[in-house]
């Protein structure tokens, strides 16, 4: 019996210094991440704001015949 109560007293000794390594690990990834700057990301997430998002012209689909702009084709 006293083997274990070893075994588990050290099982909760690994387990608790696992995650206070994990835990201390998040919190200074997250000292990193807040105290860093990132133009280059800035950038990239404003990117959409320039380029127009419009219905590309394709002249081949519009010989289909009918007003292909009031009614989309959903069978073809």
């Amino acid at each position: 019996m006293a083997f274990g109560v070893l075994v588990a007293f050290l099982f909760l000794v690994v387990f608790a210094a696992c995650w206070w390594k994990r835990r201390q690990n998040i919190l200074r990834g997250q000292k990193l991440a807040a105290a860093r700057e990132a133009p280059y990301a800035k950038s990239r997430t404003h990117f959409t704001r320039d380029v127009q998002m419009g219905k590309p012209h394709r002249p081949h689909e519009s010989s289909r015949g009918g007003n292909s702009e009031s009614s989309p084709h959903l069978l073809s």
